[in-house]
């Protein structure tokens, strides 16, 4: 894959649209964010692998719909994690551009690199690198039952009872989707997201 620049501006990057849209522009980020994940090659434009990914996590909390109960009131932030990237941390700063200084469904964003142990379960969404995939058998225990949007980009981690695994697919960055892991964490997926995964796993029953 074409990590490097496509021709974009920057600024029409999916993360910096307005927060709420109606259905139909919704249906528009999600085809501009497809459209950007399939971006390579010379002469297509703009952004990297690791930028799509950011946006893609950043939106994917937008199409998420969470137990009433899970924040305590509407000044309830909503924790992202990152577990497993390490010094080398292949997002750069992209993960600060895409939640620093932003709200998702008017709550602040609060972007924690490698959470303790005990706040796991603390976390709204957690992004689980590769690097984790020894402990995935540990990690997904320590999350049993809570409503954490899992995120990865393994081969076996929807296996584990992840949620959204990236894949790459002809130079492009898409997901699978795994709905009955998902109901078991009580999350609700926007079925426009699951219209735009590249394969979806069980349904909502």
């Amino acid at each position: 894959m074409d990590h490097r620049r496509h021709g974009l501006d920057r600024a029409s990057l999916p993360t910096g649209v307005a927060a709420r849209w109606s259905l139909g522009g919704w249906v528009a980020l999600l085809g501009l964010l497809l459209l950007l994940s399939s971006m390579s090659g010379a002469g297509s434009p703009t952004f990297s692998e690791f930028e799509v990914k950011a946006a893609w996590l950043f939106n994917f909390a937008r199409f998420v719909d969470w137990p009433t109960n899970t924040f305590t009131n509407q000044a309830t932030p909503l924790v992202v994690g990152v577990v497993g990237v390490g010094s080398k941390d292949p997002f750069g700063r992209e993960l600060e551009k895409a939640f620093t200084d932003r709200t998702i469904r008017d709550r602040p964003v609060i972007l924690k690199r490698g959470p303790l142990e005990s706040e796991l379960t603390g976390c709204h969404l957690l992004y689980v690198a590769p690097s984790e995939r020894r402990r995935f058998r540990e990690l997904f225990e320590k999350l049993r039952g809570a409503p954490v949007l899992t995120v990865g980009e393994s081969d076996e981690f929807l296996e584990h009872g992840g949620i959204i695994n990236f894949v790459r697919k002809d130079n492009a960055v898409r997901f699978d989707i795994d709905v009955r892991s998902a109901q078991r964490a009580g999350l609700k997926l926007d079925a426009n997201l699951l219209k735009v995964a590249l394969t979806v796993r069980g349904r909502y029953e």
